[in-house]
């Protein structure tokens, strides 16, 4: 599939064809070959060396990879305190750890059946 540069993660979210992959500017120029990198994927953001993976976001070395992307849009004046903040980080890398956790479990399956 295509990659297009895309100022940051929510201009890319809001993108019209969502099987287009996307990187920063900067993403771009650590990684000039990311359209060679992204060719087998779909909806891949700031993917690195990945495989036929669909909606990854900042995946490197992935092979048929297929993440849960949690977007939160916030209002212009950021609204939330500190402490919230903290909780909604918790709350992501708690996720993240869940989902990994997950994936491992079923590849170790697939690798001993």
């Amino acid at each position: 599939m295509t990659t297009q540069i895309f100022k940051n993660y929510i201009e890319f979210s809001n993108r019209e064809d969502k099987s287009i992959n996307g990187v920063t500017p900067d993403f771009a120029k650590e990684h000039p070959d990311y359209e060679e990198d992204n060719k087998s994927n779909s909806g891949c953001f700031n993917c690195h060396r990945c495989y036929n993976c669909d909606s990854c976001n900042n995946c490197t070395f992935c092979i048929g990879c297929n993440n849960i992307t949690v977007s939160i849009t916030l209002p212009e004046k950021n609204l939330l305190d500190d402490n919230t903040k903290l909780i909604a980080g918790a709350a992501m890398a708690a996720m993240f750890t869940l989902v990994s956790a997950a994936w491992l479990v079923a590849s170790i399956l697939v690798i001993t059946s």
